[in-house]
């Protein structure tokens, strides 16, 4: 019997039961976490135009029109996020605005070379997404019809990682709202392979035995 095999495979039996794969945490709806008129604290709100209204820390679960239409209905699942807590309020009236919402998850303790992700996403006017300063090649257009996006791999870093949703609210004098819509499908990240102490303990266990056996084995062939 080939003891040094059958000792590499029981390591790699026992730390295989750490790299199982589960949903990667904090990827949040929009307006997940709040309820209608109230501040969204998962999505860090930055603004930057020259539109004199006084932005927040964050954006708002918006309510009024155009929630209910003609942007996409809010629903149970996510709803649209408005720079203030009505929806019905218009902004850049001289120049376009660019409003950026990011979006903070931790991969600590994590693979982050397993880690990916796919959605859909919606805003007024036009949106780009990237992860980690990395701009990922799905675009938003439209408020009335969802866009997919997705990274299966390749922007996520250990620690902290960084999601930013910016979108363009084209100038325009009145009626004009601004508002981002983001629904998260999947996510799956691993758990970072490494043997807990317990683990390391069977493992030794496993060595003694097997050295064990070994010894009988040459004895019985003295």
């Amino acid at each position: 019997m080939n003891f040094k095999l059958l000792a590499a495979a029981t390591l790699t039996s026992l730390i295989s039961i750490n790299a199982s794969a589960i949903p990667i945490s904090d990827l949040y709806n929009t307006g997940e976490s709040s309820t209608a008129g109230t501040i969204d604290s998962n999505y860090a709100l930055s603004y930057s135009g020259a539109d004199t209204t006084a932005f927040g820390a964050n954006g708002y679960e918006g309510t009024g029109w155009p929630t209910q239409g003609p942007w996409i209905p809010n629903n149970a699942t996510s709803q649209w996020l408005t720079p203030g807590p009505s929806a019905n309020t218009s902004y850049d009236p001289v120049s376009n605005g660019t409003y950026t919402w990011s979006l903070t998850f931790d991969l600590t303790g994590y693979d982050a070379t397993s880690a990916s992700f796919d959605g859909r996403w919606a805003t007024d006017n036009s949106g780009t997404l990237s992860l980690n300063g990395d701009a990922l090649s799905n675009s938003s257009a439209s408020f009335t019809s969802w866009a997919t996006f997705s990274d299966l791999g390749g922007s996520f870093i250990a620690g902290l990682n960084t999601l930013e949703f910016t979108l363009i609210n084209s100038a325009q004098a009145t009626g004009n709202p601004a508002g981002l819509r983001v629904e998260f499908l999947n996510s799956n990240v691993n758990i970072a392979s490494v043997p807990e102490p317990e683990t390391l303990s069977l493992f030794g266990l496993g060595l003694i035995a097997l050295g064990l056996a070994r010894k009988k084995q040459k004895s019985s062939r003295a």
